[in-house]
């Protein structure tokens, strides 16, 4: 089986880039390396206006020279299946599907983009909010209506698919992530001491969720916390997030993760805007870190006994309980440290999310081709 990955150039420390990597990942991982041709195109930088652009459905960077592109490909290739990662391209798909009606287009949902922006412009007074989600929720359904499966992160995406194009996913692929082989911290008197402060991380890029979210802790819990350090990490995050809380220190990019994740004692996700999975609830587990996290943060997580590894918070009343709790009773998280870890071993690991695809689509892509 032979097959051709398309994609967009994305920055690669964005949460969608970490999960085209993932699904790439899986298809060499499965279907071997050799058997792989990946299209990554580029936005061509024309003198066309955004709304003539948007109106010929070319959303994404697509370009007339995109189109073309792909289908010289697949007429030199012997290909069986086309690997589109974003629910976006759906003018690729339609492409394909009219020139070559037996391979098999499989369409990634990174979540319902058309609600993504809605959301995304409900305080914007760009003039923009009034023309996007109208195109987006036109080569989104071209994107249903021309795939051979759709794969979505999520239940919850799936039923907004339905609800909005009339068509569910056909199988659900979480969030997953490499494996980082990382030495826990030991549960000596400087980790569990209750002399020092509680050391709260959070972890995200220059995102309006994180943004919100971030702000919305600083001046709602931390000011509200006594002996706690609160420290921040993300690109571009420094140029958006105003504090005087002395407790509070704000990073910016930094060139490795390790060290703040092996300082840290809890991770804090209080994320309440946005949709799909959130890629640092997996790395927080993959660190091994008890989280406190919203709903929001937990979506797409199979997650029955959330204080097995933390505590879902909504309120600040609740993040400054468990917070309290937690300064108070620092031998826990040892436990859920480990719990977090074994957690994310077992269902959102590369390996765990491997093991599913093969279980799911490969059978499915095998019946198709039959």
């Amino acid at each position: 089986m032979k097959i051709l990955f398309v994609l967009n150039k994305l920055k690669l420390d964005s949460g969608g880039a970490v999960v085209n990597n993932r699904n790439l990942y899986l298809l060499q991982n499965v279907y071997g390396e050799e058997n792989i041709i990946i299209h990554e195109f580029e936005k061509e930088d024309k003198n066309t206006s955004i709304l003539y652009s948007k109106y010929l459905s070319f959303f994404g960077g697509i370009s007339n020279k995109t189109l073309k592109d792909i289908s010289s490909i697949l007429k030199k290739e012997d290909i069986q299946v086309v690997f589109i990662s974003n629910s976006i391209y759906g003018l690729i798909s339609k492409s394909i599907k009219r020139q070559f009606k037996n391979i098999i287009v499989i369409t990634f949902f990174h979540n319902v983009e058309y609600l993504y922006i809605k959301d995304l412009f409900k305080s914007s007074k760009l003039k923009s909010r009034y023309f996007l989600p109208p195109f987006i929720k036109r080569v989104e359904q071209l994107s249903v209506n021309y795939s051979n499966l759709i794969i979505a992160l999520n239940e919850r995406d799936s039923k907004k698919l339905f609800s909005i194009y009339g068509r569910k996913a056909d199988f659900l692929l979480p969030t997953s992530l490499e494996t980082k082989k990382i030495e826990q911290p030991l549960l000596d008197e400087k980790f569990i001491s209750e002399t020092n402060n509680l050391e709260l991380l959070f972890v995200g890029s220059n995102f309006y969720a994180n943004i919100h979210g971030i702000n919305w802790f600083i001046n709602n819990v931390m000011t509200k916390v006594q002996n706690v350090n609160l420290s921040i990490v993300g690109n571009g995050l420094n140029d958006n997030i105003i504090t005087n809380n002395k407790n509070t220190t704000i990073y910016g990019r930094v060139e490795s993760l390790d060290l703040f994740y092996k300082k840290a004692q809890i991770v804090i996700l209080p994320i309440f805007l946005g949709s799909g999975m959130k890629t640092k609830t997996a790395e927080a587990l993959m660190y091994g870190k008890p989280i406190l996290a919203t709903s929001e943060a937990l979506e797409g997580y199979d997650i029955k006994k959330i204080k097995d590894i933390g505590a879902q918070c909504e309120t600040a009343e609740e993040f400054i309980e468990q917070i309290n709790y937690f300064n108070q009773n620092r031998t826990e998280l040892f436990d859920k440290g480990i719990n977090s870890k074994n957690f994310f071993l077992e269902n959102y690991s590369n390996e765990a999310i491997t093991g599913l695809f093969k279980k799911t689509i490969d059978v499915r892509l095998k019946e198709l081709m039959k």
